[in-house]
């Protein structure tokens, strides 16, 4: 899924976009290997 299509999933204001830095990247590449 794309970030869009996931977004679409929530009511607009019922979550905070967080940049993704370098940790949050590497525990992301980690769950997707799991």
């Amino acid at each position: 899924m794309s970030d869009d299509q996931v977004l679409r999933l929530f009511e607009a204001g019922s979550y905070e976009l967080v940049p993704h830095d370098n940790m949050r990247k590497t525990i992301a590449r980690r769950l997707v290997e799991a």
